[in-house]
């Protein structure tokens, strides 16, 4: 990274070479720990998240009906990532769910290789949320992680740290990837394919605009010979970017 880039990036996470957001060593956040959630994830607090430190977790009960559950929040920072959530299943850590606010510069950097459309026109402080929803397991959801839910409480919990885009990322398995090659099969442009999905309601609903300009990214090709456009009709082992910008 040249020096344009590493000045985005606070000095102690350089010293730390801190590449992951989420800490071996975690504090337990007093607010949160011990605490109990109905139905869903999504309605813990969004105001203890805000003043949650960083490197710091609680451990907290969900109840959804007749059963209960043990998740686990943790809030964290990296140099990619100005913050970041996670909320995880104690009980199946393989179902979880990621917020993050990308770090300007460094965003830039990392999805160069991808030749995205709408990158060139971004502003240089651009501060886009994303996510990493893993809601779904072997055709099995997880009671109380609804994705649907968790990205509008995300973008209220992460609101300090002034997300001026939304970044949507679909690899191929995923419901919203999916969506999109159904559309497109209907005969659908890529633009059009993208609002099918539900990603794109949310994102709206928020206060989100799309720009008009999709990545398709064949990923046999990454990282070491950048991007071949491909047929999206004929190759589904692509990811797809899309980016919203607020109103």
């Amino acid at each position: 990274m040249n020096y344009e880039i590493l000045k985005h990036i606070p000095p102690h996470l350089l010293r730390e070479q801190r590449t992951y957001p989420f800490a071996e060593s975690l504090q337990p956040y007093p607010p949160l720990n011990q605490s109990r959630v109905e139905n869903d994830i999504a309605n813990i607090p969004v105001h203890l998240v805000h003043a949650m430190p960083f490197d710091t977790s609680g451990i907290f009960q969900v109840v959804t009906g007749e059963r209960k559950f043990i998740a686990q929040i943790v809030k964290g920072e990296s140099m990619a990532f100005i913050a970041s959530l996670r909320v995880v299943a104690v009980d199946d850590p393989r179902f979880f769910m990621d917020a993050h606010i990308r770090r300007p510069g460094v965003f830039q950097e990392l999805l160069k290789d991808f030749n995205l459309p709408f990158l060139p026109d971004l502003p240089k402080d651009v501060t886009p949320i994303s996510f990493d929803l893993i809601a779904k397991v072997d055709d099995r959801h997880h009671d109380g992680f609804y994705a649907k839910t968790f990205v509008p409480w995300a973008v209220q919990a992460l609101s300090p740290y002034h997300p001026t885009h939304a970044l949507a990322e679909w690899e191929p398995q995923s419901d919203n990837h999916a969506i999109f090659y159904n559309a497109l099969g209907q005969g659908k442009n890529p633009v059009e394919a993208v609002k099918s999905t539900w990603t794109h309601d949310i994102y709206t609903q928020l206060g989100f605009e799309l720009i008009p300009a999709i990545g398709i990214t064949d990923m046999r090709t990454l990282p070491s010979l950048g991007q071949t456009r491909v047929s999206p009709h004929d190759n589904p082992l692509t990811t797809i970017h899309a980016m919203y910008k607020i109103k």
